[in-house]
């Protein structure tokens, strides 16, 4: 599901159907690389104060075989489209 999340640029749309099968659509405001080891929290990904968004956060950059992980995380950013803010 997240191997295209790389190709997202700000403005792209995302939907999300909700348990009750309403739509939520988020644009795309930021993407950026991190490194792996980097707290989330540092680079405010999961604040809970400001509008409405989404965070999705996948592995990237190159693979380290005595790591065994990759060495960094891509995170994509999208706020709730104001015509679907609660």
């Amino acid at each position: 599901m997240f191997s295209r999340l790389g190709v997202l640029s700000t403005g792209d749309e995302l939907d999300v159907t909700t348990e009750d099968d309403r739509v939520l659509r988020f644009s795309v405001v930021q993407s950026q690389v991190l490194p792996a080891d980097a707290s989330p929290a540092d680079y405010g990904l999961f604040a809970e104060d400001g509008a409405p968004r989404l965070t999705l956060i996948t592995c990237a950059g190159d693979w380290s075989a005595t790591q065994r992980r990759y060495l960094e995380r891509l995170a994509v950013t999208a706020a709730l489209r104001a015509d679907d803010a609660p």
